[in-house]
């Protein structure tokens, strides 16, 4: 692969990982404001509390959800940068 074609991709992937890093952030701060807000709810109806606990799961696995891909990027840029530094 030449140089120019590495030097794309690599910023691409860290364009990416920007991006991912930013929905990260967003999904860890909406599930931890909804946390906050329930605990300063009081107790509603079961039909109430069981769509909250849906919602709350939702938020948790999207914010699971975002540190995986997260993740999984840094280790991609990670290698693509001990690559590109060793050429």
């Amino acid at each position: 692969m030449k140089n120019k074609e590495k030097e794309e991709i690599f910023l691409k992937e860290t364009q990416t990982l920007f991006s991912l890093r930013s929905s990260y952030e967003n999904a860890r701060s909406e599930f931890l404001s909804e946390l906050r807000r329930d605990s300063e709810r009081s107790d509603g109806s079961s039909a109430q509390e069981a769509r909250r606990e849906v919602h709350q799961n939702d938020l948790r696995e999207a914010e699971r959800s975002a540190k995986s891909a997260l993740d999984a990027q840094e280790q991609l840029v990670s290698k693509l940068t001990k690559d590109y530094v060793s050429r």
